[in-house]
């Protein structure tokens, strides 16, 4: 019986320890992802070229069909 219940006492121990460990690094995985939206969001976004006003140049293949553009 007493050894029941010291590895039932064991077994609830480790679990509230893993979880403790679960919610630390839920934390600091959080923490870190609101400090990269932070930067990001600051960094000005630069637009992209107008595709249509480039030249094709000579030799230049031709534009093929991606699922983006169909």
């Amino acid at each position: 019986m007493a050894s029941q219940a010291a590895s039932n006492a064991l077994t609830e121990t480790l679990s509230l320890a893993s979880k403790k460990l679960a919610t630390q690094k839920k934390d600091v995985l959080t923490h870190w992802a609101d400090e990269m939206y932070e930067y990001v969001k600051t960094v000005p976004q630069k637009l992209l070229p107008d595709l249509t006003k480039f030249i094709k140049r000579e030799g230049e293949a031709e534009k093929r069909k991606t699922a983006e553009t169909q």
